[in-house]
């Protein structure tokens, strides 16, 4: 990631916005494709010189389909309705603090019979329900119906 990011500086524009995403991880143990907190969360990277401070941090939840529509309106235009996402651009340039109240997930494993297993919803650090499904209520192991 640093010789990419390195090579962007020295050849694009000096305020070109710079993300860095990655997948979930291993499957197990608390893995992709469960649930728990481990599972639904995924780095993501942003270098923006002249709007990011470095070394900035937020708990703003940003879902993979936030992407478009952040990335459309930071290059001056107008995210088309009917998208599932939400621009996060506030986010990245200070002006907004959080991004959504909650990012929904859904359980799809490999096995026939997961692949009709309930949508999960992730809340807030220190939320009273941080993982917990959306159509029981009941968070980690419990969460299965």
């Amino acid at each position: 990631m640093g010789r990419l990011y390195d090579y962007a500086r020295a050849h694009l524009a000096t305020n070109t916005l710079f993300l860095f995403s990655s997948d979930h991880g291993a499957q197990w143990p608390f893995g992709k494709w469960n649930p728990y907190e481990t599972s639904v969360r995924t780095p993501l990277i942003a270098a923006w010189p002249g709007v990011i401070k470095p070394g900035t941090r937020t708990d703003a939840m940003v879902s993979w389909v936030d992407l478009l529509p952040a990335l459309v309106e930071l290059a001056g235009g107008t995210p088309p309705p009917g998208l599932d996402g939400k621009s996060f651009a506030g986010v990245l340039r200070g002006s907004e603090i959080m991004q959504r109240d909650e990012i929904y997930t859904t359980h799809s494993g490999d096995e026939p019979h997961a692949l009709s297993e309930p949508e999960f919803v992730e809340t807030p650090e220190g939320a009273p329900d941080k993982t917990r499904n959306a159509i029981n209520g009941r968070r980690g192991r419990d969460a299965k119906p």
